[in-house]
């Protein structure tokens, strides 16, 4: 492990850390906006079906009661995915425990029902494996492939997956750092989903679109 020292406001070479960063931060900020704009100039996205009897299937065999917040979140991003509008950009936020995965799952379903691929991106081994698990069982009784690309996977087993996700519908789940998900499958319009909590976040899901501008972010 690297240890960094620690500067003080009198280190002779505090100046120049400051420059350096505020030189990083610039250059990300106009990295951002120029992403955005050439978003926002973007031909008209897909619009996705109405919800389909299965979408409804599946949202009736949630075990919990959903919260207004959550219920909130849903129907914007439905809203959003069913627009003809330049594809949706949405960050959902909220504490642990209380329905992202849910809601995630609600829109990756919507969008592979409508025969797109869905790509969700998280920062952990652990979080990957337990998406993985979370998604298999909520979609066991529906026609839907789930697979996960992490450190869990042999390099046989991803070549084979990221193989098969040019023939068929699915959900893979991946760990951020498995850019060749994204990369190799750019001319495959998709949904995207980033689950992140850490400060990379922004960052990490940018570069995402940069890699493929066709699919569907939500973060």
């Amino acid at each position: 492990m690297v240890r960094r020292p620690i500067s003080t406001i009198s280190a002779p070479t505090t100046g120049t850390d400051q420059s350096k960063v505020r030189h990083a931060v610039v250059e990300v900020a106009a990295d951002l906006l120029e992403l955005y704009a050439k978003r926002q100039l973007a031909q008209g996205g897909y619009a996705f079906e109405p919800d389909s009897d299965w979408q409804r299937e599946l949202e009736a065999s949630f075990p919990y009661i959903e919260t207004p917040d959550q219920l909130l979140a849903i129907e914007q991003i439905k809203t959003d995915m069913e627009s003809s509008r330049p594809p949706m950009d949405r960050l959902l936020c909220g504490d642990v425990g209380y329905g992202k995965t849910e809601v995630a799952l609600r829109a990756a379903f919507k969008a592979v029902a409508d025969n797109k691929q869905v790509a969700v991106l998280v920062p952990t081994t652990v979080l990957a494996q337990q998406h993985y698990e979370t998604f298999r069982q909520r979609l066991a009784v529906f026609p839907v492939e789930v697979e996960m690309l992490s450190r869990f996977r042999t390099p046989k087993e991803q070549d084979k997956i990221i193989k098969d996700l040019a023939s068929k519908r699915s959900i893979s789940s991946s760990e951020h750092t498995a850019w060749s998900l994204l990369m190799l499958n750019s001319k495959t319009s998709g949904w995207s989903s980033s689950m992140k909590s850490s400060v990379s976040a922004s960052r990490t899901r940018n570069t995402s679109k940069s890699c493929a501008k066709r699919w569907m972010c939500s973060p």
